[in-house]
């Protein structure tokens, strides 16, 4: 069967082998620990598809070649002429699957080619029937009569085996035997054509150009072709010896004409052969295919494994942290039950010894509720920020509560793009603190103040923070406030550090609540629409929408909703989708654009996860060819002319008051 008719031919062979090596190439780029198995699985698909030898050459098909005459399979004298002829007419048996994949291939193609040429073929018809209709004191008169009702009987046929195509699909007929019907009238009607003609002129010019046309259009069943080419000959024999009285020209076209129908049945059946030919070789490719992505998944899984083992070998360190973790945490905890404690307020200086442990340095930033300040650990040297509350007039238990999720909040997170906190803990007189990393850089901010970024740049930083968001996530933090402002670019890696968790949403029973009610938490210009409008029921996908304006303004030079008021820039949140990035003239991959008309969907499940989000701008960054975050440098293009007036970053709705109509936001300010 395999060793004879359907033998793959070397060349074909080897570029199956180059597909299936690729195939394999492509796959086993996530295994790249284990590049000789995967080579060597490689090398054993190949192999098993008969086109190469064990040492990539083609040696295969002669050393084959020995083995099976070793084994006697092999029949060691060449075929007979008849045996060739038995084996174009009736081919090898494949195995059941395969030949009712090749049938219902050969019934579709024939339907569908019987559907696309009838057509034409029903309106020749009826072109011929008005240039042959019969007409008083014609020339001819035997001759147009003759083609007259051969046009006007194969009409009807015609269109009953074009309808018989169209509908099958419909009303789920097989119709496994269109092909044999179309090609039996096409070479009967060639046929009659040319015995209606031979009076006026021997020669069997309709008949061949029926053979020929059927043959290379039609694919038939064996018995559909013997149906059709012997009906032919028969139909020759017979009609020849009607209509053509002289014998020397019964003989020429006899002989011209049993010669084209036996040659056109012969390639015929050689067209019918490679086609199945070919539906069986893609069939083995496609298995073939299969079970080297199955070796493959077999190896990612060994390597899975080995990788498991390497990790399992860190659970100490790993436990280690977590304890750590979660005693920062456990006193984050106790501090908010002392939160009543509240008394004055410290006024720190350069110099100032705090809380007999820290050396204050300088004032570096005043945030929304606490001091910065740089400071020396006395214990350890260490240069660390350290922020305490600014000021306690007006300040609610929910305030307090807040900036000790902060410190919750950074200490249930690891991850090298998250600054690590160090210390929380509460002063003598109530006050609380936390001790931080001191990172130094420059904002995002400020860089953007600059220009703007180009999309290899935007990308990769974009990756970082992702990567970031989703290790919160993981553990449960919501950031709610990632803005330009909050992402500070340094000069070691990763290259960029999340700051500010000061009003981050920790997932946890004794953190809830904590948002004011009527109090929207975050900065207009990159707040979420369900943020704005449920602020206390916020996700992992308000970052993902925050974030996406932040690589949106990286992109264009100015956030999506600039130079407006607060109330305009919450109801676009809401209503109104951002202008792509190409619609403001600037250059950008389809894969971005796309990935960020997904971030600032309106719907947050439409949104990617951070984690998600993360591994696609990676690949774009990797495709572009951007450098690591830590050599990133300044914004690639110059700042236009857009000034961007910064937004709050708590907005109270005792001052803007919010309604909902027909699902658009109107924001104004509250009378009185």
């Amino acid at each position: 069967m395999s060793g004879e008719l359907f033998a793959l031919p070397w060349a074909g062979a080897e570029a199956h082998a180059r597909m299936l090596a690729n195939s394999g190439e492509a796959r086993s780029r996530s295994v790249a620990a284990r590049p000789a198995e995967v080579a060597q699985a490689v090398s054993v698909a190949s192999l098993r598809a008969g086109s190469m030898s064990p040492a990539g050459g083609p040696e295969y098909p002669r050393a084959a070649g020995s083995a099976l005459l070793a084994r006697g399979n092999v029949a060691t004298q060449a075929p007979s002429t008849f045996e060739r002829f038995w084996r174009l007419v009736f081919r090898a048996a494949l195995s059941a699957e395969d030949e009712a994949r090749i049938e219902d291939e050969r019934i579709e193609s024939n339907r569908a080619r019987t559907a696309g040429l009838l057509p034409i073929l029903a309106v020749i018809h009826v072109a011929m029937l008005w240039v042959f209709r019969p007409l008083p004191d014609a020339k001819h008169a035997v001759f147009r009569q003759g083609v007259f009702w051969t046009h006007l009987l194969t009409l009807p046929v015609t269109t009953s085996l074009l309808a018989v195509a169209v509908l099958a699909p419909k009303r789920g007929w097989r119709a496994a035997w269109v092909g044999d019907a179309v090609l039996c009238m096409a070479i009967y009607f060639g046929l009659f054509l040319s015995l209606n003609t031979h009076n006026l002129s021997p020669n069997l010019n309709g008949l061949t150009i029926a053979l020929f046309s059927g043959t290379l259009v039609m694919r038939p069943t064996v018995y559909g072709s013997i149906v059709a080419y012997g009906g032919a000959a028969v139909g020759l024999l017979v009609g020849i010896e009607v209509v053509q009285p002289d014998p020397e020209l019964q003989t020429a076209s006899l002989t011209t004409g049993l010669a084209a129908i036996l040659l056109t049945f012969a390639f015929s059946r050689a067209l019918n052969n490679s086609f199945a030919r070919d539906v069986a070789q893609r069939l083995t490719i496609a298995r073939q295919k299969s079970e080297l992505l199955a070796w493959n998944a077999e190896l990612e899984g060994r390597v899975q494994a080995q990788v498991t083992e390497a990790l399992a070998q860190k659970a100490e360190v790993r436990v280690l942290d977590a304890q750590l973790r979660s005693k920062v945490r456990d006193r984050s905890r106790e501090l908010a039950r002392a939160l009543r404690k509240a008394t004055g307020e410290i006024e720190l200086s350069p110099g100032t010894k705090f809380e007999q442990r820290f050396q204050i340095d300088s004032l570096i930033g005043e945030g929304a509720m606490g001091d910065v300040y740089e400071g020396r650990d006395l214990a350890t040297g260490q240069v660390v920020a350290i922020k305490l509350l600014r000021r306690w007039d007006g300040i609610t238990s929910a305030d307090l509560k807040r900036f000790v999720m902060e410190a919750g909040a950074a200490a249930a997170v690891v991850h090298p793009a998250i600054v690590r906190t160090f210390h929380v803990d509460v002063t003598e007189g109530g006050q609380l603190y936390h001790v931080m990393e001191r990172i130094s850089g420059r904002t995002l901010e400020q860089e953007l103040a600059k220009g703007r970024y180009d999309a290899g740049q935007t990308a990769r930083l974009g990756a970082v923070v992702a990567d970031a968001l989703a290790a919160a996530h993981a553990a449960g933090v919501v950031h709610r406030d990632i803005k330009p402002g909050n992402l500070m670019l340094c000069a070691g890696a990763p290259g960029v550090k999340v700051l500010d968790f000061g009003i981050s949403k920790l997932h946890d029973e004794e953190h809830t609540g904590v948002t004011h009610a009527g109090q929207v938490v975050g900065t207009p210009l990159y707040m979420a629409p369900e943020q704005i409008m449920h602020g206390g029921t916020v996700t992992g996908a308000c970052d993902v929408y925050a974030l996406g304006q932040v690589l949106y303004e990286m992109l264009t030079g100015e956030p999506s909703f600039a130079g407006r008021t607060v109330g305009e820039v919450l109801r676009a949140h809401v209503s109104e989708g951002p202008a792509s990035v190409r619609a403001k003239g600037h250059s950008a991959p389809p894969e971005l654009s796309e990935l960020l008309r997904r971030c600032l969907s309106k719907a947050p499940e439409e949104r990617p996860s951070a984690d998600t989000l993360a591994a696609c701008l990676r690949v774009i960054a990797d495709s572009l060819g951007a450098a690591p975050v830590e050599s990133i440098g300044a914004p690639r293009f110059p700042k236009g002319p857009v000034v961007i007036d910064r937004l709050p970053e708590v907005l109270d709705t005792g001052d803007v008051e919010a309604t909902v109509q027909a699902e658009v936001i109107v924001v104004r300010p509250r009378a009185g």
